[in-house]
């Protein structure tokens, strides 16, 4: 995995090749994956301004990019994207 900022975008690209995601689709698992790594970014409100979409790559297979307008906040105040909106652009 790596992690990069570029153009107000922050990047992580993930080496997929190796993956086994039964009993999930191969979709399901990039949408699961996405959702978590997310999650762990946007505990961090601090470099908020450092991005405007992350976007999750997953090589040939596809990515998935969220803008931070989309970013919704829960009870708990805990803040995601949800992740029944993410589509994954090949």
């Amino acid at each position: 995995m790596s992690v990069d900022i570029e153009d107000n975008i922050l990047r992580i690209a993930i080496d997929i090749s190796n993956v086994a995601p039964a009993p999930l689709t191969l979709n399901d698992w990039m949408i699961s994956t996405t959702s978590t790594l997310t999650e762990v970014v946007l505990t961090y409100s601090d470099y908020d301004e450092l991005w405007k979409t992350v976007t999750v790559e997953f090589g040939t297979q596809g990515s998935i990019s969220n803008d931070k307008s989309d970013v919704k906040t829960n009870s708990a105040s805990g803040r995601y994207f949800d992740s029944s909106k993410f589509q994954i652009k090949k």
